[in-house]
């Protein structure tokens, strides 16, 4: 929950590259975590051990589009 609300906790909500990724990464961790064979999983859908693959590929997924995104920042300074 706190990824799709950290745009406007945040306040990066204007920054509409940044704003997407968080939600998008948000909904991925809900849905992720709904469907896996787990106690309180609301479909168990997906073995435990593709959860684990998902949430390191999202953390993957994140810490690239941080990089992309601090870049882009810190280009935009230097141009300005």
């Amino acid at each position: 929950m706190l990824f799709i609300a950290a745009p406007w906790i945040f306040g990066f909500s204007d920054v509409s590259e940044a704003k997407t990724i968080s939600i998008v990464l948000g909904v991925a961790i809900l849905l992720t975590g709904m469907l896996t064979r787990w106690r309180m999983a609301i479909v168990k859908l997906i073995p435990l051990s593709v959860h684990r693959m998902m949430d390191l590929l999202l953390g993957w997924s994140l810490s690239r589009h941080r990089s992309c995104l601090a870049s882009a920042t810190s280009q935009v300074r230097r141009d300005f």
